[in-house]
């Protein structure tokens, strides 16, 4: 796993969507399953499509991050340097980003340097 586990955060670049939401499940205190529309299924959708996005998308992940307070939790995913992510295509890439949009309290899209995106979903815990 190339994920690291802390009391309130995981971080690192994961090898798949699974291994971030299996990363994430442990973070929010278990599995992500659950029916669909309650806080784990939105979660799990939400980190599983920002991930497949970025290895799908993009030229890759540079760093994956959720950190969990105050009854949210934030996922941040940074893009290596390239070319610019195109955040709304059309086909598979535009759907995924439409269930992040959807399901996550709030999303930003920054460029905090070069030409790497970082992708910041705040997602309800409760």
């Amino acid at each position: 796993m190339s994920l690291g586990h802390g009391i309130d955060e995981v971080s690192g670049v994961p090898a798949t969507p699974r291994e971030a939401r299996t990363a994430v499940g442990l973070l929010v205190g278990g599995r992500l399953s659950g029916p669909v529309g309650t806080a784990d299924t939105d979660i799990a959708l939400a980190v599983s499509e920002l991930v497949a996005h970025a290895q799908r998308h993009t030229p890759g992940i540079s760093r994956f991050a959720a950190f969990r307070h105050g009854g949210v939790l934030e996922v941040t995913v940074d893009y290596r340097d390239g070319a610019p992510a195109d955040f709304h295509c059309a086909g598979a890439a535009l759907l995924g980003w439409m269930i992040v949009t959807s399901v996550a309290l709030s999303v930003t899209v920054t460029r905090p340097g070069g030409t790497a995106h970082r992708v910041r979903a705040v997602l309800q815990l409760d």
